[in-house]
């Protein structure tokens, strides 16, 4: 027997044994080939979604409740309003929009010692969020939604890959009463 008839048994034996296992092989290279892809980080980069990063920014950010004068059952009525001055960065793969924005609080109830009170609708905001810097001049912040009233523009809420935007979002409750208000934590809500 030559080294040539060595050789080709040997492949032969090969042919026989991959004929033999090969759902066995072919299960362990598709697991192979997941991995590679996982590791590499190839199906984070073909999943192609929008991703948003959301910062909150120094500004006109509060949370604060107040009476109407109203009463309801000889309880006095109260609405809570929150401005929150946001950016909004996309860092995703694909272009997408900022349709809404929501916000919650825990409230003074006991019923909501696990849950959350939400603002269920944004509100339009009378007039611009602005400080007086000295007597004649003025920072004006972009609203997230809304015309700025003193340039006639708004924030982009468009955003593709890797664009941001800025601008405050203002909401007030519905009337309420009671302990339907922001639980203070140490003179901050949460």
């Amino acid at each position: 027997m030559g080294e040539g008839d060595l050789n080709f048994e040997h492949l032969l034996h090969l042919s026989k044994g991959l004929n033999e296992h090969g759902t066995t092989i072919s299960i362990l290279l598709f697991i192979v080939t997941i991995f590679i892809g996982w590791v590499t980080g190839f199906f984070g980069r073909i999943a192609n979604k929008p991703k948003f990063k959301i910062e909150l920014l120094p500004g006109p950010t509060f949370i604060c409740t107040f009476d109407t004068g109203s009463q309801f059952n000889g309880t006095a009525e109260h609405k809570t309003a929150c401005a929150i001055y946001l950016r909004v960065s996309n860092i995703g793969a694909a272009a997408s929009s900022i349709s809404n924005v929501e916000i919650g609080y825990k409230t003074e109830l006991w019923q909501s010692l696990f849950g959350w009170q939400w603002f269920k609708n944004l509100t339009v905001a009378l007039d611009d969020f602005t400080i007086e810097l000295d007597n004649k001049n003025m920072k004006s912040y972009p609203n997230l939604f809304q015309i700025n009233s003193r340039t006639g523009k708004s924030a982009k809420t468009y955003l593709l890959a890797g664009q941001q935007t800025n601008g405050v979002a203002y909401f007030e409750d519905e009337p309420a009463w009671g302990g339907l208000k922001p639980r203070a934590y140490s003179e901050k809500s949460r």
